[in-house]
């Protein structure tokens, strides 16, 4: 009678366990890219489905008068209010271009007659999140700085004058004379740019073309002026949540020390 062989349950569950754990491998392998990474997923249209354009931080800059509309001048009429006003307004665009995100629009960028009622559109049509009017003062006596809003504004227009104020302070003023409402010398009455703009608004007055110490002012730290004023415009729009960039300029790349030919 043939010897019964005996079945070696050890060795099939050994073998068992190798195979599955080849099989395994195998199916891991598969799954993989050339990299190594697990199969990658289609996130692309997720990603471009759930990330929306940023809205881009849009400031009107409105250099007052202009052409034919000189405004007011110094005693000899040498100096012209509107000259002045382009002068500050094309630095502040300068300064405002450093910061990433923001569309700037210009109501005139040469020496234009540009009516009230097309200043303002240019802000309304454009959407507008802030609208900055700069202007020059003039009076038989008097001196420095002073920006003029809505009477019973919204918030964003005393926050938007109170940050230009604080800016030109820190670079240096003959006298702050601080955020008034209305107009000069009438109650009940504001600033057609101020009244018929969508967006928080000011008119900005940087001295008085009638004191030469505002002047002095005006020319020697009118770089200086740009810079702080673009940056208080950028941090309104910071705490009016309307700017979503960099709450500083891009840092310009260093001049090349290399001599030219």
């Amino acid at each position: 009678m043939a010897k019964r062989r005996r079945v070696r349950w050890d060795r099939i569950l050994v073998t068992g366990l190798i195979l599955f754990a080849l099989i395994f491998m195998l199916y891991s392998c598969f799954s993989k890219d050339e990299s190594g990474t697990d199969e990658p997923q289609n996130t692309t249209a997720t990603q471009a489905e759930t990330t929306q354009p940023v809205k881009k931080f849009t400031v009107t800059l409105d250099a007052g008068h202009g052409g034919n509309d000189v405004g007011c001048h110094n005693g000899d009429e040498t100096r012209l209010e509107k000259d002045d006003n382009l002068a500050i307004t094309l630095a502040v665009q300068k300064e405002l271009q450093k910061f990433p995100n923001v569309e700037i629009l210009m109501t005139r960028s040469d020496d234009t007659f540009i009516s009230l009622e097309n200043r303002c559109k240019v802000a309304n049509e454009g959407h507008s999140d802030l609208f900055i009017s700069f202007h020059r003062n003039s009076a038989t006596e008097g001196n420095g700085v002073e920006i003029w809003i809505n009477e019973n504004s919204e918030t964003g227009d005393a926050l938007l004058a109170s940050n230009i104020l604080a800016a030109l302070e820190r670079v240096g003023v003959t006298k702050n004379r601080g955020t008034k409402e209305g107009y000069r010398d009438a109650d009940g009455k504001n600033y057609y740019v101020n009244r018929h703009t969508d967006m928080p608004s000011c008119l900005t007055e940087l001295g008085f073309l009638s004191n030469e110490e505002d002047n002095t002012y005006f020319d020697t730290k009118q770089t200086e002026y740009a810079k702080e004023i673009a940056q208080a415009i950028i941090d309104t729009g910071k705490q009016l949540n309307l700017y979503k960039g960099e709450t500083a300029p891009a840092q310009s790349e260093p001049a090349s020390t290399e001599a030219t030919t």
